[in-house]
């Protein structure tokens, strides 16, 4: 039996574990794999370097070999309950009973320079730009002053999809920065879902950052970031893949993960290798969810960073 020990189990899917049932194995990756559980819910088992996630369970490096499809296939019947998660057909045990809990530590009255800040974008957009310029993603991130500018033609029309994407995506920034909801809800149902995969191009973009505009809310309003929030799972709900509405509905709730928190604190707060070090990270999630991230945090930044400079 090929039996592992869980580290770190976020709060929700420790709620989901307690009421104790079965599930079924729903999608199988090289470092992951989702569990699809009573009501559409899903829990993530992946690798420790995602770090802490509100419906996921965390195991160390050494274990992720395990999530091998030729082992683990997709309609597979998963028992579960709060201390284990076992998958019969493979032969699968996940021992919970040390895993230790993950709550995301409250950010309250956060403080910052803006020129460290303003530094500090500045360097991440360089290097998105380094190690993500094959993928159309990257080449996005090369124009994302245009966002800002709305320009009528883009910078580069040769990348189709950077000319789907940037007149919604620069008309929802424009709609979030001068709070006016129609503008957003129009930009956003031409986003959601825009993109091939898991989690969608544009998803991802949404999701890094509305969980920027959430970690500096103080500075928006909490109740306005709520709203935005709101507006987009509402319009995300059967509109993208199972797995892309489960990030945004945590990430529209303010729930946070915590490899994009490390990466808002460090863009706040660090400079240099220790920034460097939670850009490379995220970088590193999936075939370019990582660099939309960073997309989507860099704008919700710049947006915050712009609000507080007309003040």
């Amino acid at each position: 039996m090929a039996s592992i020990q869980g580290i770190v189990i976020g709060c929700h899917a420790l709620n989901h574990l307690k009421r104790g049932n079965r599930g079924e194995v729903y999608s199988v990756h090289e470092d992951s794999f989702y569990c699809l559980l009573p009501d559409n819910q899903l829990l993530l088992i992946c690798n420790r370097k995602y770090g802490g996630i509100p419906f996921g369970i965390l195991v160390n490096d050494i274990f992720v070999n395990h999530f091998r499809p030729a082992d683990l296939v997709v309609g597979m019947k998963v028992h579960f309950a709060e201390t284990y998660l076992y998958v019969p057909e493979a032969n699968f045990y996940l021992a919970l009973g040390k895993a230790k809990l993950w709550v995301p530590t409250e950010k309250n009255n956060i403080f910052f320079s803006i020129p460290r800040l303003t530094s500090n974008l500045i360097s991440t957009v360089q290097i998105g730009k380094e190690v993500s310029s094959s993928s159309v993603l990257g080449k996005l991130s090369l124009f994302q002053r245009d966002l800002f500018s709305n320009k009528e033609n883009p910078s580069d029309i040769s990348f189709i999809f950077y000319n789907r994407a940037l007149n919604p995506l620069s008309q929802f920034i424009k709609g979030v920065e001068e709070k006016n909801f129609p503008l957003v809800l129009n930009s956003l149902t031409k986003l959601i879902g825009l993109g091939i995969g898991l989690t969608p191009s544009m998803d991802d973009v949404i999701i890094g950052f509305v969980s920027a505009l959430f970690y500096l809310q103080q500075y928006l309003g909490a109740g306005y970031v709520s709203a935005i929030g709101g507006m987009v799972y509402v319009l995300s709900r059967g509109k993208t893949t199972l797995i892309s509405e489960t990030f945004l509905r945590f990430a529209c709730g303010g729930e946070r993960y915590e490899i994009i928190d490390n990466i808002i604190y460090s863009l706040l707060s660090s400079e240099g290798e220790d920034l460097k070090s939670h850009i490379y990270n995220l970088l590193s999630v999936g075939n370019t969810s990582g660099t939309e991230l960073l997309l989507g945090i860099v704008l919700g930044l710049r947006l915050v960073l712009r609000s507080i400079i007309k003040e």
